[in-house]
This record gives structure tokens, C-alpha cells and sequence, in this order.
């Protein structure tokens, strides 16, 4: 008898699983009533209204003057990296020492400890 009350139990499920489902699917197509928005998403979606990648002439550029204003611009920038790396060769940089003294006298000075020499008030290192 619990055999067939399970049975029961699953037919009837099944029935009302399949009632809702049905409903669901048939909602869709009687509904006449669209948001405005939707006829236009669903052009969008359907790629309506955009060139595809075929039908885009291609332009072919004049080759000898790319080539020279590529190598024109490769130039520059060489002589560009070339005046930054001088640059940055003719920087001095203190030593860890340099600065720890340089500290220690610029405390000295704020502490009142020491008179500054000619040219410490601007900042510069004696």
C-alpha cells in the first residue's frame, strides 16, 4: 500500500510541476504588454543597426610614410631616454653618512645648539 501511495505522491507532483511550468511558458506568449524600452534591446541583441566587420572598408595607409614617421619617432625618443639617463648620471646623491650628518646639524640648529653657517638657511648642505 506504501508503494502506492508514493506512486500517487509522484504522479502528483509531477502534474502539478508540470501545470506550473506550463503556465510560466504560456505567460510569455500571451502577454501583449512590453516594457518601451524592450523592441529596441532586442534590435540591440540582435546585432540590428551594426556594421559588421566585413562590410568596414579597410584603409591602406601610404607605407613609406608610416615606416619614416615610425622611425622619425623612434629617433626622438631615443635621444630623449639618451638626455634623461645624462641627466640623471650628473645628479649627485649623498652617501647615508652625508645625510645623517646633514640631520644631525639641522638639529643642532632647531635645538639652538649650533649657529648656522653662510648658506644652511637656504638649505643647502655645507
Amino acid at each position: 500500500m506504501s508503494d502506492l501511495r508514493l506512486t500517487a505522491k509522484s504522479i502528483g507532483a509531477i502534474a502539478l510541476g508540470a501545470a506550473f511550468l506550463g503556465g510560466c511558458a504560456n505567460l510569455m506568449t500571451r502577454s501583449t504588454v512590453a516594457p518601451e524600452w524592450f523592441d529596441a534591446k532586442a534590435k540591440e541583441v540582435a546585432g540590428e543597426g551594426y556594421p559588421s566587420l566585413s562590410t568596414v572598408p579597410q584603409l591602406e595607409p601610404d607605407r613609406a610614410d608610416a615606416v619614416q614617421a615610425y622611425d622619425s619617432e623612434v629617433a626622438r625618443l631615443k635621444a630623449l631616454a639618451a638626455d634623461i639617463e645624462a641627466r640623471a648620471a650628473a645628479i649627485e646623491v649623498a652617501t647615508p653618512e652625508e645625510i645623517r650628518a646633514r640631520a644631525a646639524q639641522l638639529r643642532a640648529i632647531a635645538e639652538g645648539r649650533q649657529i648656522p653657517d653662510e648658506g644652511s638657511e637656504s638649505g643647502e648642505a655645507p
